[in-house]
């Protein structure tokens, strides 16, 4: 799509001056260590050639030239025209039409960009610059080798060659094939300084797109009057940014008005925005930066990097040498492009490989150095009911149901691994049989075995095991028996270490906040404690580790943060994001975010259920308003200093914030004073069981247990509903002061199938999540419904018997069907259909927007097993086997056709494998202006989409 030339202003041209400067060596581009050779460079915008086309440079009578600048980002700090920071045509750090961290016609630099002389700019080192003529061909010297040079850690290059008398095209390439452009103007100057930045590129793909079309005489024809046109342009642009903060909705549309008073045609740029991404995973940032979720263990490969494996999305980073970390293994962007739901814990085999335990895989995998990942041990299932108690011979790893909970390896590659329930330790040799060990006595059968550990003088077995209400830990003797070292340990999943001296260390995870510690238990059975630095927020320790001079490592599984203890005894934090208040840019950290909303402000808030808080972003400052650590506690109150449990949905209401602390099954509201309460749900940890509400009977808010509480919504007339995905009802706070049951029989969904509309209180419904209510129908409740993948309405609320109705949907049975059927070309075939005739792949968000369309988000059938702890049972026991649906955003409007506007088939984020992708679509917000935010939480992040991207 053409640029409007008036928008662009000078993107044109580059500024020559004179400088001299050595010349660079030329050669093929090689890679700095451990960083991945750029790739081969593509066809320009505008050219019809083929791809890697090389053209040789006359040598005489041509005289050499030496072109000198530096590669940077032209950027300041906001959401206008150029940005570092927002949605804008160029932008550093979203999805626009030129972007450095998004997928524009330039892609993210995925390393080295260094903030440099002012404020804004940021230099790009490491970057491969190349000369191509206006066709995209690589220019060749006499010796056959490219014209290129490669940029300092300054961002700046400096490149002699013999070049041709007429326009030519510089190209920098990024680290993933991403590109800056610039022209190198004809001149009689021998050495030229061509500065490359987004402007440049956006410029340079304007005039080859409009004007060239790979015709290297129309090229050279470009009036020269043009290049100073579009440099004053581009400055006159610049003025404006300065004035244009982050994230300021009203200055933003108001530049965007100004821009289309200069130039009508500045509307279809627009429509190209993609959009802004707060957060992220972290790969390439500070580790104290990144926000974890569930450190559960950690790990010291052979050469000393800490790996840092995240239990709940099945992650594993590494921790280098300056302190960023890397993504090991993820599915959108680890080296192993895979997440291992439930990864409990890791060890680290004689040749390098790391063995990973998947509690919710039921197996063990191996990630060999090579980065291929394997499996070794499980069948994907639990242990069949048939197998418990009856004799155990070897078997192949891969034949035996088996949900691992711990392992070890030892010196020759053999692996043992802890079943928690029921018991079990099994021996996995080298060649892939599997024998049975006989556990430490018990006197009864109700035993857990929490965690495994090799250590000692001769590589003796170590066990936590678990009875009654005290857990042992058991050391096994050469003869096979097992000798007791420690009872009364306090622990909750259980973490163990043993050195090579025989000293063992227990995380504590089961004491009280404040009483948290690491048991020290030597050989002998001598047991001392170890303290946590709890005034630095490690409350609860998790994953152990402990390098060969005695530095320990211990993460924190309530605050999400990784501590280093030296052997002097100094702690200190070294991973995890522990900033109550982040600024702006690449500091926006989330830890699995889950809901969204926006207060009569218009400022974003978002509740994480990974870092148990509820964040507030003003477009500058992202702050915790209330929570941060997990538990139940805080009820009278500052919301700042309370616990939650997983908080999902949230919703403002009145000047107030109401919250569905999921995991303490009630809820919560933050006072205008900031004062925080119970609303609905038990007073007290525990409470009484959730069970069902009945057809006409009430309950008092206090003496029901709310719980998965996954919709939130207020009705016009202030109203509050709730959605249970438990319990699969949906209820409401009438002004009665009393809980009245809204929609969904008390039968078990799971003998119903897909349920027919029809009365309300008697049609059974398959998890219901996300609430909303349209603009002008005050008296029909919206709701997705996630087991059945529909969206369906509650019609008459006010009325004496209100009734279900499927607005969009297929149903399980026929969702499932057309996802193993689908072919090539599966995302387009909805479109323009009914939402009724269209499939819905795990439906899981909903919003309005103030003119009454519909905006849906399927989560996928990728993610099912993610999203929901009983997968299997909502969605169909085939649904971790259904083929890849990816997630998507889908506009519904007020006729009920259906289009889809994020994802595959839709017009922006349209490649499911590219880096910006949607990974997670959860829930969905409607902004003042009309902007839509979207949750991604497999990718850590909240997304921002333009009004105009929406249209």
């Amino acid at each position: 799509m053409p640029v409007p030339q008036r928008l662009l202003g000078s993107l044109l041209v580059a500024t020559l001056a004179a400088s001299a400067c050595a010349p660079a060596q030329p050669g093929p581009p090689t890679a700095a260590p451990g960083r991945k050779a750029p790739g081969k460079a593509g066809p320009i915008p505008g050219t019809k050639v083929v791809p890697g086309a090389t053209r040789a440079v006359a040598q005489s009578p041509l005289t050499a030239a030496t072109l000198v600048g530096k590669v940077k980002l032209l950027s300041d700090n906001s959401g206008g025209l150029l940005s570092d920071n927002g949605g804008a045509v160029i932008s550093n750090n979203s999805g626009a039409l030129v972007s450095n961290h998004g997928a524009g016609l330039v892609g993210k630099a995925k390393y080295a960009l260094a903030q440099a002389f002012r404020p804004g700019e940021a230099w790009l080192a490491d970057a491969l610059i190349t000369v191509q003529d206006a066709a995209g061909r690589q220019l060749v010297g006499a010796d056959g080798k490219p014209l290129q040079a490669r940029t300092d850690g300054t961002g700046a290059y400096s490149l002699q060659a013999t070049l041709p008398d007429e326009n030519l095209l510089l190209r920098v390439e990024l680290f993933n094939g991403g590109q800056l452009l610039a022209i190198v103007a004809r001149q009689a100057d021998k050495t030229r300084t061509v500065p490359v930045d987004t402007a440049s590129t956006l410029g340079a793909s304007y005039v080859l797109e409009r004007f060239v079309k790979g015709d290297q005489q129309t090229f050279d024809r470009l009036p020269a009057d043009e290049a100073e046109t579009l440099r004053r342009r581009l400055a006159e642009a610049q003025r404006h940014l300065e004035a244009a903060p982050s994230y300021q909705p009203d200055e933003s549309v108001a530049l965007a008005d100004r821009l289309r008073e200069q130039d009508p045609g500045v509307a279809a740029s627009f429509e190209a925005i993609k959009a802004l991404l707060l957060g992220g995973l972290g790969d390439g940032k500070a580790a104290t930066q990144v926000a974890l979720n569930n450190p559960s263990s950690l790990l010291l490969d052979r050469d000393g990097t800490l790996l840092i494996a995240e239990e709940d999305f099945g992650r594993i980073r590494r921790l280098r040498p300056d302190g960023t970390l890397a993504l090991l293994l993820d599915g959108r962007a680890g080296e192993v492009r895979e997440n291992l739901i439930g990864l409990k814990e890791m060890a680290l085999a004689p040749d390098g490989a790391v063995i990973v335990a998947a509690r919710n895989r039921h197996k063990l995998y191996r990630i060999a150095p090579g980065r291929t990942l394997d499996e070794l041990l499980g069948t994907g299932l639990t242990e069949a009911t048939a197998l418990i108690g009856a004799p155990f011979a070897p078997q192949p790893g891969r034949s035996l149901p088996f949900t691992p909970t711990g392992i070890a390896t030892d010196a020759d590659g053999t692996i043992y691994a802890v079943q928690e329930t029921p018991a079990r330790l099994v021996k996995l040799r080298p060649d892939g049989q599997v024998e049975h060990l006989a556990l430490p006595p018990s006197a009864t059968d109700r035993i857990q075995v929490k965690d495994v550990a090799l250590g000692g003088p001769d590589g003796s077995l170590h066990v936590l095991q678990f009875e009654g209400d005290t857990c042992r830990l058991f050391r096994r003797e050469a003869s096979g028996s097992w000798q007791q070292l420690a009872q009364g340990l306090r622990v909750d999943e259980g973490r163990l270490l043993v050195t090579a001296e025989g000293t063992a260390y227990v995380a504590e995870d089961e004491a009280s906040e404040g009483s948290a510690a690491i048991r020290v238990i030597t050989a002998g059975g001598v047991a001392t404690t170890l303290p946590l630095p709890t005034d630095d927020g490690l409350l609860r320790p998790g994953g152990l580790a402990r390098a060969a001079d005695g530095t320990l490592y211990v993460t924190d599984t309530v605050r999400n943060l990784v501590f280093r203890r030296s052997p002097e005894g100094a702690w200190r934090l070294i991973a995890g994001n522990a900033e109550a208040v982040q600024a702006g840019g690449d500091r926006i950290t989330f830890n699995t975010p889950t809901w969204v909303t926006f207060d009569a402000e218009g400022r974003m808030l978002v509740t994480e259920s990974g870092g148990h808080a509820i964040k507030r972003w003003n477009g500058t400052v992202l702050e915790t308003i209330a929570g941060g650590a997990r538990g139940f506690e805080g009820d009278g109150g500052p919301a700042t200093a309370a616990h939650f449990d997983t908080p999902s949905a949230i919703t403002h209401h009145g000047g107030e914030l109401y919250v569905a602390d999921m995991n303490t099954k009630r809820i919560r509201v933050i006072g205008t004073n900031g004062i925080i309460r119970t609303v609905a749900g038990p007073l007290t940890p525990g409470g009484r069981e959730a069970t069902p509400l009945l057809p006409g009977a009430t309950r008092g808010p206090f003496d029901v247990t709310l719980p998965r509480t996954s919709g939130l919504a207020f009705a016009p007339d202030g109203t509050m509903y709730w959605s249970s995905m438990t319990l699969h009802q949906i209820h409401r706070l009438g002004a009665d002061g009393q809980v009245h049951l809204v929609a969904g029989s008390a039968v078990s969904k799971a003998q119903d199938g897909d349920a027919p509309d029809g009365p309300a209180t008697e049609t059974p419904l398959r998890a219901p999540a996300a609430l909303a209510f349209r603009p002008g129908e005050p008296d029909n409740l919206y709701f997705v419904e996630i087991g059945s993948c529909r969206v369906r309405r509650v019609v008459g609320l006010s009325s004496a018997a209100p009734r279900v109705e499927t607005v969009a949907g297929l149903g399980q049975a026929a969702s499932i069907l057309r996802m193993v059927t689908a072919e090539p070309g599966w995302e387009l075939v909805d479109a323009g259909k009914l939402a009724t005739e269209a499939l819905l792949a795990l439906p899981v968000g909903l919003a309005f927007d103030a003119a009454g369309t519909m905006y849906v988000a399927e989560g996928g059938s990728t993610n099912a097993a993610q999203l929901l702890a009983d997968a299997e049972t909502v969605i169909g026991t085939g649904s971790l086997e259904l083929p890849p649906i990816p997630s998507r955003i889908r506009r519904i409007d007020r006729q009920g056709r259906i289009e889809t506007i994020v994802g595959p088939g839709g017009r922006i984020h349209k490649d499911p494998a590219a880096e910006d992708a949607l990974g997670l679509a959860g829930a969905l917000a409607v902004d003042p202006q009309g902007r839509l935010a979207v949750v991604d939480v497999r990718s850590n992040s909240v997304r921002i989409i333009p009004a105009e991207a929406l249209r």
